[in-house]
């Protein structure tokens, strides 16, 4: 009885508000842990996290990439440095005044703060445009910390809270991750179980395998490396050269040599006509560029479908295929279902390989 008192009262108060007052406006929010835990779905596996850091790094123009795995957390560190606009307002001021390239977006700390803020999405040559991939993280650890520029911020999805520190001289970014080795409130709103005993072995393992495979199509980086204690475990160096990429390995010191392909698949855009169709592609800047690896001194008979970082869509050949796909947000696969410009996209740009490449 007391519940539907209470029920009546409430439908008596809204009808008064509505016959003399205004409504409240509600807030269109989101539930950040809630958030985290579903885009954690699809980003599974300590592979797809160091995937994550590795575009992230490539993105930044990085030349150098370093995974530290200790006991206590997971240390990656790159060569390039975070754009600050001096974190002096809770809102990034370039998001209305521009960055120093003129883009209206935020600064990389404002922006590694707002998970889902697409800083990059109308940014050329950048292989991250989701503004997700960094959650990938929070399978390790409760509260990343960020360090560059002199400043230091930690991130705490439970709160909502990220602190900023002035630290002194750094060099270059790095992120420590550490281990999420017990039960917290943070596991608990996320849905994420602590990290299992054997954490420091499957990560080495994870990002030794994914520095194998996965290495080709970057833009920047010349040297990848996974470090256990400090202790190598597995170098790369990349060599760019003209239609050719060699990946040297150390410490078993062996080497891998592609030959790359390159062609536009200007034509098979054109011919569907999709810039006129979907004049949001106009905005995002697409590169119409495919490219094909052989390898010259390598045996790989499962050849992949690469968005700049190789997804798992085998096409039957022993050679990888590269092109500006719009991935799903897993990475996985490319998107080839819908009627959005991105199946489209995809599309035209396959359509390409294989004119191109096809033609004697």
């Amino acid at each position: 009885m007391g519940a539907a008192r209470s029920a009546d009262s409430q439908l008596m108060a809204i009808k008064s508000r509505r016959d003399g007052k205004s409504l409240a406006v509600l807030n269109y929010d989101a539930d950040l842990c809630g958030n985290i835990e579903q885009a954690l779905k699809g980003l599974q596996g300590y592979g797809i996290m160091a995937l994550e850091l590795i575009q992230n790094a490539d993105d930044a123009g990085a030349s150098s990439l370093t995974f530290d795995v200790t006991a206590k957390s997971l240390v990656v560190r790159n060569s390039a440095e975070f754009t600050s606009c001096g974190l002096v307002e809770a809102q990034c001021p370039w998001e209305l005044t521009g960055d120093p390239e003129g883009l209206k977006r935020p600064c990389n700390f404002h922006a590694i703060s707002r998970m889902g803020g697409r800083s990059k999405v109308n940014a050329e040559n950048q292989t991250g445009r989701f503004g997700i991939g960094f959650v990938s993280v929070y399978q390790v650890t409760d509260t990343p910390i960020v360090r560059s520029v002199g400043t230091q911020i930690v991130l705490n999805p439970y709160t909502r809270r990220v602190p900023a520190t002035p630290i002194g001289v750094t060099d270059g970014t790095e992120f420590e991750l550490p281990w999420a080795a017990s039960p917290s409130v943070v596991r608990s709103a996320i849905n994420a179980s602590p990290t299992p005993r054997d954490v420091v072995r499957r990560v080495v393992n994870e990002v030794q395998a994914v520095l194998r495979s996965s290495l080709l199509f970057l833009r920047h980086l010349k040297h990848v490396e996974v470090r256990e204690e400090g202790r190598l475990r597995l170098g790369v160096e990349i060599e760019r050269k003209m239609g050719e990429i060699e990946l040297h390995f150390s410490p078993d010191d062996t080497s891998e040599r592609w030959v790359v392909l390159s062609q536009k698949a200007d034509d098979s855009i054109a011919a569907k006509n999709l810039l006129d169709d979907f004049e949001i592609l106009r905005k995002l800047k697409r590169s119409a560029l495919v490219s094909l690896a052989i390898p010259l001194d390598a045996v790989h008979s499962d050849g992949l479908l690469f968005a700049y970082l190789p997804t798992q869509h085998k096409i039957g050949m022993p050679i990888h295929l590269n092109a500006d796909f719009f991935p799903h947000s897993s990475r996985q696969e490319i998107v080839l279902k819908g009627e959005g410009h991105e199946r489209h996209w995809n599309e035209a740009l396959l359509d390409g390989i294989r004119s191109d490449f096809a033609r004697p």
